[in-house]
C-alpha cells in the first residue's frame, strides 16, 4: 500500500511540477492548478461513495455471485456519476471558475474542458480499486499504479514541452484511461475469484 500510495502521488502531483519545470510560466501554472482544484473536488465529493461501494465489496466477498452484482451495480452508479460530472462541469465550470478563483483565471476554461475529459476514468476507477483489493490483488494493483505513474511522467516530458498546460491535462486523461484499462483488465482476466 505505500507504492500504492506514492505511485498515486507521483501522478497526481507530477504534472503541476513537471509544469513549473518546464514552462517557467507562473500564470500557466497557476491556471492548470486552478482548473484542476475543481476536479480534484469530485473527487473528493465522491470519495465517501467509494468507501461504502468497498465496504459492500468486502460484506459480499464469500459469495461470487454477490459481489458480482454488487461490483456491477456500483461501476454503473460511479460511470453515470462521471458522464454528469462531466456535463455538469462542461455546463457549470467556468461560472464555478470564477466564483472561486476570479476572473484573472478565465484562461483556465479551456483546461478544466480538456481536465473533465478524465473524469469518466477516475470515478469507475474508485470501483474498480476497491474491488482488486477487496480480492486481495493488491501487487496487481500497486504494479499498474507504478506504471501509470511512470507513464504519467513520461507523457508530461513529451506534451508540455510543445503543449504546455494542454500537454499536461492530455497526460492526465491518457494516464487515468491508461490506469482504468490496466485495472479493468484484471476482472476480464480473473473475473471475481479470490487471490
Amino acid at each position: 500500500f505505500l507504492c500504492i500510495s506514492a505511485a498515486t502521488t507521483i501522478y497526481f502531483r507530477c504534472d503541476i511540477v513537471l509544469l513549473r519545470l518546464l514552462t517557467h510560466d507562473d500564470t500557466t501554472v497557476g491556471n492548470y492548478a486552478a482548473a484542476y482544484r475543481l476536479i480534484e473536488g469530485v473527487i473528493m465529493l465522491a470519495t465517501p461513495l467509494a468507501h461504502v461501494f468497498f465496504r459492500k465489496l468486502r460484506v459480499s466477498l464469500d459469495d461470487q455471485g454477490a459481489f458480482g452484482r454488487s461490483f456491477r451495480l456500483m461501476l454503473g452508479v460511479m460511470s453515470v456519476l462521471a458522464v454528469c460530472a462531466t456535463l455538469g462541469g462542461l455546463l457549470l465550470g467556468p461560472l464555478i471558475l470564477r466564483l472561486a478563483f476570479g476572473d484573472k483565471y478565465a484562461a483556465a476554461e479551456p483546461l478544466l474542458a480538456w481536465l473533465l475529459a478524465s473524469l469518466p476514468f477516475i470515478l469507475p476507477n474508485y470501483v474498480l480499486t476497491p474491488g482488486l483489493v477487496a480480492l486481495g490483488r493488491e501487487r496487481y494493483y500497486a504494479a499498474i499504479t507504478i506504471l501509470a505513474a511512470g507513464l504519467n511522467i513520461a507523457l508530461n516530458l513529451l506534451l508540455i514541452p510543445f503543449m504546455a498546460a494542454k500537454g499536461a491535462a492530455l497526460a492526465t486523461v491518457v494516464t487515468e484511461a491508461a490506469l482504468c484499462a490496466g485495472l479493468g483488465w484484471a476482472f476480464v482476466k480473473w473475473g471475481f475469484t479470490k487471490k
